[in-house]
């Protein structure tokens, strides 16, 4: 049976779904076997772990604010909150690979697409942001 929708409104929602939910920005890309992240926006808890574990140059970047990275942060991360990055992305060093988060993943995909805009080709957003993060460390335990 086919459900026609009543209205173009759900048709609009159901195309937006599908729209958004393909976005390259919310992809959580492996490590190659070089230990790197793959050409892609994001990577995966497990993925930072082995970047971490693999001594390869990073760096970490916490765009949440100051009260949320307070309250608990990755180690090694900076804080450079996302509504003063366009400000202070010069800081950032080109010659790593960046690991962007935030809370849950929306904020360091937005500083990715920012970054990678302005030249940063290795900026990306950890997936699932620093709950994703926790979690995935409560579950190794």
């Amino acid at each position: 049976m086919l459900i026609r929708p009543r209205s173009g409104f759900l048709a609009l929602c159901l195309a937006c779904c599908f729209l958004t939910s393909s976005a390259p920005l919310t992809r959580a890309q492996n490590l190659t076997p070089a230990g790197t992240p793959e050409a892609g926006a994001s990577i995966n808890a497990q993925a930072f772990q082995a970047l971490i574990a693999s001594n390869k140059p990073i760096f970490i970047l916490d765009v949440r604010q100051q009260d949320e990275y307070d309250g608990g942060h990755v180690d090694r991360a900076v804080l450079i909150p996302l509504n003063v990055l366009a400000d202070r992305y010069s800081e950032l060093p080109k010659d790593k690979t960046l690991v962007v988060y935030c809370r849950s993943g929306a904020r360091s995909a937005r500083a990715v697409a920012f970054l990678r805009a302005n030249g940063f080709a290795n900026a990306f957003s950890l997936s699932g942001g620093f709950m994703g993060w926790t979690e995935f460390q409560g579950a190794k335990k």
